[in-house]
């Protein structure tokens, strides 16, 4: 049993402490122990502390408005599609919640359609992130989805395309760009 005895100086805490005998209740050794204060916060240091404080308030503000809806569509129509639940978790949010940030200008409708268009890809590329991860797939790739006008093309249909161009003499800058950086249709067979 230890009963400390405290006294506070100006430098310095000292306590006493005295071990005794559980049963006698007898002492059988007395200690001192000293330590320095714990010194009082800079001014810096409480500055450091008010901006962190700031931070967590402005990242915990008003949540999107788009982000639940957007959310329970996009499990909705996974499920109509592929008759599955869909694979959702922390890292797909949070890249939903980056990217509702960075596109403050997509309504709910916009980005429902291009989560449409994203499930009805034919390109195998894209069929194999819809089944992985579609929600963060979109979210990293919101602007592959947009709306062009005219009926998407699978990447084969795109291949095929630029060969036709390339068959027929011509250089296409889609297929420089398929080549690879520094190579051209030219040297894709040296």
């Amino acid at each position: 049993m230890a009963t400390p005895e405290s006294t506070r100086g100006a430098a310095h805490e000292s306590t006493i402490i005295t071990i005794c005998d559980y049963n006698t209740k007898n002492p059988l050794a007395t200690r001192e122990s000293t330590r320095e204060p714990t010194p009082e916060p800079t001014q810096k240091e409480i500055k450091v502390n008010k901006d962190k404080e700031k931070k967590d308030t402005r990242s915990s503000g008003v949540p999107d408005e788009r982000f639940q809806p957007f959310v329970e569509f996009a499990h909705k129509e996974f499920t109509r599609v592929f008759n599955s639940k869909i694979d959702f978790n922390q890292t797909d949010g949070k890249a939903l919640k980056e990217m509702l940030k960075r596109r403050p200008e997509l309504t709910l409708t916009e980005l429902e359609e291009r989560f449409g268009r994203l499930l009805a890809s034919r390109d195998s590329w894209d069929q194999q992130q819809a089944l992985g991860h579609p929600v963060r797939f979109l979210a990293n790739n919101v602007n592959r989805f947009m709306t062009s006008g005219q009926p998407e093309k699978s990447r084969d249909e795109r291949l095929a395309e630029i060969e036709r161009n390339v068959s027929k003499g011509g250089k296409d800058d889609a297929s420089r760009i398929c080549a690879g950086p520094g190579r051209t249709v030219d040297t894709l067979d040296a």
